[in-house]
């Protein structure tokens, strides 16, 4: 039987800033289809976003979907399940090294926590600089509200791409 794709986030970006825009792109998705705010996808809520976005999201589609994303078979896509689903023909070249270089640059500094300032900072100062706008972007996909993200979350960020 082959695979159902989910439609809206199948495109495979190939270069270095449209990898990390896919993955922020996917953290965005996720908390659109977690209508709710559990933390956790459901068929129906999957379903109705896939509906939403003008996909034929039958309920038969939407659990097929979930049958490949479900790792530990509880019914429901977690963040990192989601994550998976959607990265794993993603072709990411040396990013896990570059952003796993930056990690490492700010744990030794002993943040917790990351601002838009800081990340663009340190990438330019290994090499891989992203414009404001995309440190900004990256930033508000995973922030909470408080303009800054906990160095845990980018290191799920950066787990989750390699």
């Amino acid at each position: 039987m082959a695979q159902t794709q989910l439609p809206v986030l199948s495109r495979c970006p190939s270069s270095r800033t449209g990898i990390l825009n896919h993955a922020q792109g996917l953290l965005q998705a996720f908390k659109a289809f977690d209508a709710d705010g559990d933390g956790l996808i459901s068929a129906p809520e999957l379903g109705g976003m896939m509906e939403s976005l003008g996909y034929d999201s039958s309920k038969h589609m939407a659990e097929e979907i979930m049958k490949q994303g479900d790792q530990n078979k509880d019914g429901l896509l977690s963040l990192e399940e989601f994550m998976e689903l959607n990265m794993k023909h993603v072709d990411i070249g040396d990013l896990g090294d570059i952003l796993n270089e930056a990690l490492d640059m700010l744990d030794s500094h002993g943040n917790e926590v990351v601002s838009e300032e800081e990340l663009c900072e340190i990438l330019e100062g290994i090499g891989e600089g992203l414009t404001p706008k995309e440190c900004q972007e990256l930033i508000q996909a995973m922030d909470d509200g408080d303009g800054v993200v906990s160095i845990e979350k980018l290191k799920f960020l950066v787990g989750s791409l390699i």
